[in-house]
């Protein structure tokens, strides 16, 4: 499906679910035209272009650090669920129009629950009829991508343009589809914000990863911040987020719908026929990883410590590989580098924290930590 015949299996799952949130940007196009939008966008994610967005990144962590050093002073606990996700948002807004656009929390906490949750429904039987009933389902959905669309145009609207804004305008992209790889590249963030959230999980439940990465840190960078160009002093960081993308990885299906019949092994596939990656199973799979449900770092120190080259997708894989890749792994370890350098996080009393599959996957309910500073 990704490497013998992936000509057969061109049509993406997902694509009119896609096209009803995303419009017709990256997510729902197919052949020559997606082709010429993903050669469009590719620089813009280049690791060499990855400066701008790191600056971005130290200024938003140095913000949350600022206000977590006065929670872990006060006691008070911190919901590292939305903490995360409102990292993310306002790093790749910065990105894309130069500013966050919106309230505060808006598009993090209050549309795109709304918004995946009807992403998520849309996979159900008969949702291509029920969608056109007036149902406070729909009406709501519909507020909120409304929403959503007008925070986008304002930003838009607002310029210059940022990075990644300013090469679609540059490539002739009208403000349709401006919006729409901006929604695209925002949800896309907000995968990232749900894997930082089980990377604040695995800090406060594994105290002995949090110490081994704050004192890489403390090495490598002192008492200043972690930077970009610092991050290949951090091997043991680079472990823990691979590891983090094999045991919580935010994408659990891999889905494909085969263009044409196929054969895979013994089983005959129909033209038409969903098929899926299982990558939770995958990266799992007792046949591919020694002691598959331990998180254990130390695995990575070879690139990739698995005989089967598809064991591990995080990012999928063949030519819909994931345009960020190249990126949310470094943001990912300067994030980890910033907050366990400095602080030590527990989870609260009576915490429990339960996984839950809803379009990615995600811990269930708020993630209740305390602070103490290193």
């Amino acid at each position: 499906m990704f490497r013998d015949r992936p000509e057969a299996y061109g049509a993406r799952l997902g694509r009119e679910q896609a096209t009803f949130l995303f419009g017709g940007g990256l997510a729902a196009l197919e052949g020559d035209p997606w082709r010429a939008r993903r050669r469009l966008l590719q620089p813009a994610f280049h690791p060499d272009r990855a400066g701008r967005l790191a600056e971005i990144a130290q200024e938003e962590l140095m913000r949350l650090t600022a206000r977590w050093d006065a929670s872990a002073a006060s006691g008070q606990a911190i919901e590292g669920a939305s903490e995360m996700r409102e990292l993310v948002q306002r790093i790749i807004q910065r990105f894309l129009f130069g500013r966050q656009i919106g309230r505060p929390g808006q598009v993090s906490g209050e549309l795109f629950p709304v918004l995946f949750a009807r992403l998520q429904w849309l996979y159900q039987p008969h949702s291509r009829l029920a969608e056109r009933l007036p149902s406070h389902r729909n009406l709501r959905f519909r507020k909120a991508l409304e929403e959503f669309d007008r925070a986008i145009d304002a930003g838009i609207e607002a310029g210059p343009p940022a990075d990644l804004l300013a090469l679609m305008a540059a490539a002739g992209l009208d403000l349709r589809e401006q919006r729409d790889e901006a929604k695209l590249f925002m949800a896309a963030a907000d995968a990232l914000g749900k894997a930082l959230t089980w990377l604040l999980y695995v800090l406060a439940s594994r105290p002995e990863i949090a110490r081994q990465a704050s004192e890489e840190a403390q090495a490598a960078f002192g008492d200043d911040a972690p930077r970009l160009d610092g991050l290949a002093a951090l091997p043991y960081a680079r472990m823990v987020i691979q590891e983090l993308l094999r045991l919580y990885s935010p994408s659990v299906l891999l889905g494909r719908q085969a263009t044409a019949d196929d054969q895979m092994g013994q089983t005959a596939v129909k033209r038409g026929t969903l098929v899926f990656a299982n990558l939770y199973s995958a990266h799992r799979h007792p046949d591919f990883w020694p002691e598959p449900e331990a998180f254990r770092p130390e695995r990575w120190q070879r690139d990739l410590p698995t005989s089967h080259e598809y064991a591990y997708l995080p990012f999928g894989k063949g030519s819909h590989t994931c345009l960020a890749q190249h990126i949310a792994v470094p943001l990912a370890q300067l994030t980890l580098a910033t907050l366990a350098g400095r602080y030590q996080p527990a989870l609260a009393p009576g915490a429990r924290v339960e996984p839950e599959v809803a379009v990615t996957f995600r811990p269930r309910g708020p993630l209740l930590l305390s602070l103490s500073r290193r």
